[in-house]
């Protein structure tokens, strides 16, 4: 009977890991590797370890240990998206292994059971796993951390103080947090030790050996850590907590709830007991973690992400089934142990819906719009693009066997504005490819290439991501170039609207002008002129969030002229946002100046909104067909899943 007991028990665990790792390696490396994967990439292919270290990890804020494996990875296996991925995955199901391990020594082999069957289904364990980044990696080394700390508490020898010393050192040569979860673990088990003098010596010896080994990454660390933050991230909004819950545990609240009420189903099982001391301190592994984290980004500068906190995540799950006695062979183990897998198993799928789009920009789908329209068209297509780095877009470019040049790879700055423009405006191709990923294509560039090229014939948008194929020919016969819908719109010129705009007769030039019956003249004493006043409520009625502003200009030199636009109520400025003219100047001509204004999400209604043109520094100019339009597929959120 005890081996039919075990038997059971030892199956349930096998079809445990292999659901972890049929979840992990499920389309592993169907999905295109996002921003950070890249840039570990390039990062770890330097020639030699000593560039990789200086200018792949100092330029980081991340400790060296993942790249000085990718590094030599890359070298053996190659940077294809399955090569790079593959070993993640495998540490990530390794890691669910030791997790069990770990959690059978504190708490039984009901509650490991259990417990692992979470994280086994997990979102983030799942997510991070496909992910070449050193969260799978660092999982993996804080578990087999515990899984020696606490041999070295039980056996006390110097084997696992040497292993506990060790992981201590890979586990602060992979992340800063995994660092800190190690830290605290190990404080937690001198309160475990302190009434037990005969294990002070291995134990604290263990922290010493992963000083010593750790000493040589010192002077990186100290760099990294001096700046504080990423610089890029935001500050956590004060329900962060609860979004890190919902999203690790699948988005779902039935899974979270079956979780919770987990020591309510082992009272109603006769299997109920009260954790020990030591099995809820655990818990503080994550709860320290986490608050360190949170009030730092608050208050100092902002480092923590769902991501950093996987490495402290698993102490707080081993919690709610420490109430479980240990009596794996009774068969309502089973069958909870079952339900919480099979739970944990459609939730993810259905409810997170993993399998589907993520919510990373699409690199790889980019790239192949841009190679199939490249190699369809060839020179009669013109590509302008942009991303973090543009050895990214090259990167698929490369395995896709495509010697890609775009005319425009970058648009960091709001000066490089100027150089798109005359792309778009000189370019004779009868096509325009507006590409990214990860780093938007400016709004006011994408009204700017409508003007030129008004026909849009394929529009390919992913998360934070997009390829927009435009025309200057209306090949396909399904709209014309004025078949732009909106829900406003105004012209200087309009009688309807004239009340609103503010302009004064001195400024009116009948002499000189493009298509209006006159243009305005703005002279160097004119610091506010065309001023068009209204409500927020009149703009921004049912169509997008963005107003496009356009109008014709000419002045021999650039004269610093702005096209600005204010949202205020009453005294108080809400948002002032405007564009530099001269970023569309043309000498001698009259030229195009677009502007894409957002409302802010602290708008209301009743608040007015200014369109003016600003003169700082006092130039002159000509301008005529001034209009504002709110054109109704002008969507410029990006960050929505397909």
């Amino acid at each position: 009977m005890a081996f039919k007991h075990k038997s059971i028990y030892s199956w349930l665990l096998l079809l445990l890991v292999l659901l972890a790792a049929i979840l992990r390696f499920w389309d592993f490396n169907a999905w295109s590797l996002h921003n950070d994967e890249l840039s570990t990439i390039f990062r770890a292919k330097y020639d030699s370890l000593k560039e990789v270290i200086e200018f792949g990890v100092m330029s980081d804020v991340h400790p060296w240990l993942n790249e000085v494996f990718m590094h030599y990875w890359i070298q053996l296996f190659g940077d294809s998206p399955f090569a790079v991925r593959l070993p993640y995955v495998l540490m990530s199901i390794r890691g669910v292994w030791y997790f069990h391990s770990f959690t059978r020594s504190i708490s039984g082999k009901t509650a490991a059971l259990l417990a692992t069957s979470v994280v086994a289904t997990s979102q983030i364990f799942v997510l991070y796993s496909q992910i070449a980044r050193p969260y799978a990696m660092g999982f993996l080394i804080m578990m087999v951390f515990a899984y020696s700390w606490k041999r070295l508490l039980d056996e006390n020898n110097w084997k696992w103080s040497l292993i506990t010393g060790l992981m201590a050192t890979l586990a602060a040569m992979t992340h800063y947090f995994l660092a800190l979860s190690v830290l605290l673990l190990f404080v937690i088990g001198l309160f475990w030790i302190l009434q037990k003098r005969a294990l002070w010596t291995r134990y604290l010896s263990s922290g010493f050996f992963a000083l010593i080994l750790f000493s040589p990454h010192l002077a990186i660390t100290i760099d990294q850590l001096s700046q504080k933050g990423l610089g890029w991230l935001s500050k956590p909004e004060s329900d962060f907590f609860i979004d890190f819950i919902y999203f690790s545990l699948n988005e779902s609240l039935i899974f979270i709830l079956l979780i919770l009420i987990a020591p309510l189903i082992a009272y109603r099982m006769g299997l109920f007991r009260w954790p020990t001391l030591k099995e809820a301190s655990l818990s503080l592994v994550f709860i320290a973690s986490f608050l360190i984290g949170y009030f730092y980004s608050v208050k100092v500068e902002p480092v923590i992400q769902k991501s950093t906190l996987i490495f402290s995540f698993p102490f707080l799950l081993i919690l709610p089934f420490s109430f479980f006695k240990d009596e794996n062979e009774r068969r309502e183990v089973s069958i909870f142990a079952g339900l919480t897998m099979a739970l944990g198993l459609i939730t993810l799928i259905f409810s997170a819906n993993f399998y589907g789009p993520k919510a990373f920009a699409d690199f790889e789908k980019v790239a192949g719009h841009l190679v199939n329209w490249k190699s369809n068209m060839g020179r009669d297509l013109s590509i302008i693009s942009n991303s973090s780095n543009p050895k990214y877009l090259n990167y698929y470019y490369q395995l896709k066997g495509f010697e890609l040049e775009e005319e425009m790879d970058s648009l960091y700055g709001r000066e490089k504005i100027e150089e798109a423009a005359k792309i778009i405006r000189e370019s004779r191709t009868e096509n325009l490819a507006l590409a990214f990923a990860n780093a938007n294509i400016p709004p006011d560039v994408y009204e700017y290439a409508r003007i030129f090229y008004p026909f849009e014939h394929e529009r390919n948008r992913y998360f934070n991501s997009e390829a927009l194929l435009l025309a200057k020919v209306n090949k396909t016969q399904r709209s014309s170039a004025n078949a732009r819908s909106y829900s406003f719109m105004t012209r200087l010129s309009d009688r309807n609207h004239s009340d609103r705009w503010e302009v004064r007769p001195d400024l009116y030039e009948d002499s000189i002008y493009l298509t209006e019956p006159s243009a305005f003249r703005i002279s160097e004493n004119d610091l506010y002129s065309l001023t068009y006043r209204t409500k927020v409520k009149t703009v921004f009625r049912d169509g997008s969030n963005w107003l496009t502003l356009k109008a014709r200009m000419k002045n021999p030199l650039k004269n610093g002229m702005h096209l600005a636009v204010s949202t205020e109520r009453g005294s108080e400025h809400i948002d002032w946002r405007s564009v530099e003219c001269d970023y569309y100047h043309v000498k001698g001509e009259w030229y195009w100046v677009t502007f894409v204004y957002q409302i802010p999400k602290e708008a209301l209604p009743e608040d007015d909104l200014l369109v003016y043109f600003w003169n700082p520094k006092k130039g002159e100019a000509l301008i005529d067909e001034v209009e504002l339009i709110n054109y109704e597929d002008s969507d410029f959120d990006y960050y929505q899943l397909p």
